[in-house]
């Protein structure tokens, strides 16, 4: 990954700690890649209830109370049940 970018709907922080805190759970070296350089910066990562690989699409995550999507193709979601 060279370029992470967000939709002026989210804030890049919390996007990075969504996306690291799914991503512990991940045998992928690129999501190996993302935990670590969150490690390193210290940021604050939520508990993940629920992890899981959708083979070659990307993963699925509930992280606190908000359910991550990440795909390596065009689709992105984020639901929050605080919307």
């Amino acid at each position: 990954m060279t370029v992470l970018e967000v939709s002026e709907d989210f804030e890049m922080l919390d996007v990075e700690c969504l996306t690291a805190a799914a991503e512990v759970g991940s045998e992928h070296p690129l999501g190996g890649s993302i935990v670590a350089a969150a490690t390193e910066r210290n940021l604050l990562l939520s508990p993940v209830r629920h992890f899981g690989a959708l083979s070659g699409e990307g993963i699925v995550a509930i992280v606190g109370d908000d359910r991550w999507i990440g795909s390596g193709r065009k689709r992105r979601t984020h639901d929050s049940p605080r919307s």
